[in-house]
C-alpha cells in the first residue's frame, strides 16, 4: 500500500493543512469510503481509477459540508488531494463560502483553462512532490490575488478548542455585533458560528477514539463535552449517517484496512491544528 501524508511549504502554511495521497493494493482496497461532515475543503484527483460516482470527472473540490454520504470505491484507485483550512474557499473564490456548501465543484468548471492545465500536468505519472510543487504554485497564484478574512483565525481557534467555545465572548473580541458576526463568519466558513462549532467536536470525537484508544462510547462522550451518550449518538449519527458502534468497530478491525483508516484519522483530523492562524 502506498500512502503519505505530507506538510505543505512555508508559504502555503496558513491555506493548506496538508498533502495527502494513497493508492490501492492487494491487501488495501476497500469498497466503499465514509464521508462525513467536515469543516475543512479538499481538493481531489483521481489517476487510477477512484470513486466511482466521479469516474468522468478525475479533479474536484470538494467544499465543506455537514451531511454525509457513502461513495463507492472501483477497484483499483490512486488519489492525490490537498486538505485546506475553513475560509479557503472565498479566500481563492471571491465566492462566499455558504453559497456553495455541501457542493462538490469540478476543477475544469471552477478555475476554467488554469484549472484544466493543472489537472493535465498532475494526472500525468509524476512523483509526489512534483505534484505538490505544481499544485502549491497554483494555490499561491490564486491566494495573492485576495486577503483571508478575520473570520478564518476565529474558525481555527474553534477547531483548537474541539467546538468547546463561548461564541458569544468571541464576538465580542472581534469588536462586531452579532448579526455581523454570524453573517460573516457562516460567508467564510460556509456554516453559523454554532453548527461549525458542533462539526468541530464531532471530529475530536474520532482523533480522541483513535488516539486515547478509547473502549468506552460513554467515557468519549463525555470527554467530548456531550451531555450523555444519547446526546452523542445523535449528533454523530446527523453527522455520519452512521451509530457510533458501527463506525467504531469498523475501524477497530484487525486487518491491514482498519490501521490504514487510523492513520488517516489521526493524520487528516489532526493537520494543521497546531499551526497558529
Amino acid at each position: 500500500m502506498n500512502y503519505s501524508l505530507l506538510p505543505p511549504p512555508k508559504s502555503l502554511q496558513k491555506l493548506v493543512k496538508c498533502f495527502w495521497m494513497i493508492e490501492s493494493s492487494p491487501d488495501f482496497c476497500p469498497d466503499k469510503n465514509y464521508m462525513m461532515a467536515d469543516s475543512s475543503p479538499e481538493i481531489i484527483f483521481q489517476y487510477k481509477g477512484g470513486f466511482k460516482l466521479f469516474a468522468k470527472q478525475k479533479a474536484y473540490f470538494r467544499v465543506q459540508h455537514a451531511g454525509s454520504q457513502n461513495l463507492a470505491l472501483e477497484n483499483e484507485f490512486g488519489f492525490f488531494g490537498v486538505r485546506l483550512f475553513p475560509g479557503s474557499v472565498q479566500h481563492l473564490t471571491t465566492i462566499p463560502a455558504h453559497e456553495l456548501s455541501g457542493m462538490i465543484l469540478c476543477m475544469n468548471t471552477l478555475f476554467k483553462q488554469k484549472g484544466r492545465d493543472l489537472v493535465d500536468r498532475l494526472l500525468e505519472s509524476i512523483p509526489t512532490n512534483k505534484r505538490i510543487q505544481l499544485f502549491g504554485d497554483f494555490l499561491q497564484k490564486l491566494a495573492q490575488k485576495n486577503k483571508p478574512d478575520i473570520m478564518a483565525s476565529v474558525a481555527h481557534h474553534i477547531d483548537q478548542q474541539e467546538g468547546h467555545v463561548n461564541l458569544s465572548h468571541l464576538c465580542g473580541q472581534t469588536g462586531l455585533s452579532v448579526k455581523q458576526f454570524e453573517r460573516r463568519f457562516k460567508a467564510t466558513t460556509g456554516f453559523t458560528p454554532k453548527l461549525y462549532a458542533r462539526i468541530a467536536r464531532f471530529q475530536s470525537t474520532k482523533r480522541k477514539y483513535v488516539s486515547l484508544r478509547m473502549n468506552s462510547l460513554t467515557k468519549l462522550a463525555y470527554a467530548c463535552n456531550y451531555y450523555d451518550q444519547s446526546h452523542f449518538t445523535r449528533e454523530f449519527i446527523e453527522f455520519s449517517g452512521v451509530l457510533p458502534s458501527h463506525y467504531f468497530s469498523y475501524i477497530d478491525k484487525d486487518d491491514n484496512e482498519s490501521k490504514i483508516l487510523k492513520e488517516l484519522i489521526i493524520g487528516k483530523e489532526k493537520a494543521g491544528l497546531s499551526v497558529s492562524k
